[in-house]
């Protein structure tokens, strides 16, 4: 973010709260390298922080209301600390799920005015949900001065969308968007909690390439949530039919998987056989990561996408399109969708020297004839959540 910009920030809550901001806090979005729908199922996920955030200025009242202002909205809401989620919009609960979080732990949040701003695309799998709750728990734990580390904020953030949105999401969004190294993804075991910076270096000089599928989504609670409730039934169906104790779906072994298939239905098995086989490719991915092979990172990107079209079915036909023209064009390693699905993003990786003429061509040649208004970028790196105090 320029400097221009933050004087503009200033500007626009002085206009709206009629007072200067006493916090700065940003928090970046993310981008799911490999790992797709094992983080909620116990497995490993690889995820980077983008250049893409949420900003928010904010200072604390004297009395109990939340006044709330995202630029990318019209509406201020002022309101007291409600016990339930709004209906509309949806950004609000995530800042008043975050609250209730804070509270629960016995620390009272006073009210506060907060301005939000912020370059994540909502709806495009790059976890912009993610970072406003990262953002508005990083603003609350400076204000409050509390004991909590980044992946404490992250856990809050994370039962904060459990708890008060309803949606059932992993750990991972949150995690990257508190956690993040600059120069590094985060390798995320979900069962354990434990995190490992990998450094990213490609010996090949290859980047990573975002490029939106023109399907913009909120996220389907419905469906997300039916393939949550899949992979328990099969994770408990091969628990019986094996007679293991599995703690979760990502520690059954393949070989198990396959002796039991004939007693599991069609859905349950490929919903089972995708997350087995993507914690595999997580671990290939990280092997590949520290020996800089652009080409086999690649081509686990694209059997990742082949495993979330066939067996776990959240792709769609745009995105499909999009990653079977990305994968055409040479000096693409690989293109996978990335995020829950249903729409939104492709990640690919492609090699540097040939990078620009790759987005050129997505433009005039991908985008233009399909008349896609959609945005595409590379990204390198991001460190998590952090905060100036005025």
């Amino acid at each position: 973010m320029t400097e221009q910009r933050l004087v503009e920030l200033k500007n626009y809550f002085r206009e709206t709260f009629g007072q200067e901001p006493s916090y700065f806090i940003r928090a970046p979005g993310r981008v799911n390298l490999i790992g797709e729908h094992t983080d909620y199922n116990g497995g490993l996920v690889l995820p980077m922080a983008i250049r893409c955030e949420v900003r928010l200025l904010a200072r604390p009242r004297g009395d109990r209301q939340f006044r709330l202002r995202s630029l990318q909205m019209e509406k201020t809401y002022d309101k007291t600390l409600p016990k339930d989620p709004l209906d509309e919009p949806g950004w609000v609960n995530y800042v008043f799920g975050v609250v209730h979080e804070f509270q629960k732990e016995g620390l009272e949040v006073p009210g506060f005015d907060a301005l939000y701003d912020g370059d994540v695309p909502v709806g495009s799998g790059l976890s912009s949900s993610a970072a406003m709750e990262v953002a508005s728990a990083w603003f609350i734990h400076n204000l409050l001065k509390t004991n909590h580390t980044k992946l404490q904020i992250a856990l809050l953030s994370q039962r904060a969308e459990n708890n008060f949105t309803g949606v059932r999401c992993g750990l991972m969004d949150q995690a990257i968007s508190a956690c993040a190294e600059d120069g590094c993804a985060l390798k995320l075991n979900c069962a354990t909690v434990r995190t490992e910076s990998i450094p990213i270096s490609f010996s090949n000089d290859a980047k990573f390439l975002i490029a939106h599928s023109g399907v913009y989504r909120g996220l389907s609670v419905s469906r997300y949530n039916e393939r949550r409730s899949e992979c328990q039934e099969a994770l408990e169906r091969i628990c019986s039919i094996s007679g293991k104790n599995y703690d979760n779906l990502c520690s059954v072994p393949i070989a198990v998987l396959d002796k039991v298939q004939n007693n599991l239905s069609d859905i349950l098995f490929r919903r089972a056989r995708h997350v087995i086989g993507e914690q595999e490719r997580v671990i290939q991915a990280v092997d590949a990561l520290g020996k800089g092979d652009a080409k086999r990172f690649g081509e686990l990107l694209n059997s990742s996408h082949e495993s979330l079209v066939k067996d776990y079915e959240v792709s769609c036909p745009e995105l499909d399109e999009l990653t079977d023209w990305l994968r055409s064009r040479p000096g693409v390693f690989g293109s996978r969708l990335t995020g829950a699905g249903f729409g939104g993003c492709t990640i690919s990786l492609v090699q540097k020297d040939m990078a620009q003429g790759i987005l050129s061509d997505l433009k005039s040649k991908f985008y233009g004839p399909r008349s896609i208004d959609a945005p595409a970028f590379f990204s390198g790196t991001e460190p998590g959540a952090s905060c100036k105090k005025y």
